[in-house]
């Protein structure tokens, strides 16, 4: 065989291995467009249901924290219309006068009371404000994980789908004359 020869057999194989390679490139490609079509959308649904949670947390604690206040709001106007009512009386009664005194007492202790079960609910409704926060750090460490997860190229390998399914690192080492044959 000549020189020639062996020289046109050598590049009829190195015409092979390239239509190999650009096969591979090919897949590579088209693996590489369906991850990242594959990952804008999980992105997409991440941040549609972020905004549902907030917005069903938000309705959720107001709708709560708006019945809580309407029922006191009305315990503070029926102790406060029976204080009146207390007051009225015990001017005409000057002689029930001690007995109205000690339940006007009685009374305004039950407003106080209130006013501070009130107060109370202010403060449950911060604490509950500051709960979202931290569900919304959850959240952020979720979508951290995700992304993580959905990885994308870099300079050694590519993110590949193996036989479960399951997301594993391709790396394709250098032989003396190209790529590997294969994936692993």
């Amino acid at each position: 065989m000549s020189a020639a020869e062996k020289m046109m057999a050598e590049a009829a194989e190195l015409r092979k291995l390239l239509s190999e390679i650009e096969s591979k490139v090919e897949f590579l490609e088209r693996e590489v467009k369906f991850l990242k079509k594959d990952k804008s959308e999980s992105e997409e649904k991440i941040r549609d249901l972020e905004k549902k949670i907030g917005a069903l947390e938000k309705k959720d604690v107001e709708e709560e924290v708006r019945e809580k206040i309407q029922e006191k709001e009305k315990d503070v106007l029926e102790l406060g219309q029976k204080i009146k009512e207390v007051e009225s009386f015990a001017n005409s009664k000057s002689s029930d006068m001690e007995e109205w005194v000690k339940e006007k007492l009685s009374l305004q202790e039950a407003l106080k009371k209130s006013e501070e079960r009130e107060k109370s609910l202010e403060l449950f409704v911060v604490r509950l404000k500051e709960e979202t926060g931290v569900g919304e750090n959850v959240i952020r460490g979720l979508n951290q994980k995700v992304d993580i997860v959905n990885g994308g190229v870099n300079g050694n390998g590519v993110i590949a789908r193996d036989g479960k399914e399951k997301m594993r690192l391709v790396v394709a080492p250098l032989k003396s004359r190209g790529l590997a044959d294969g994936f692993k």
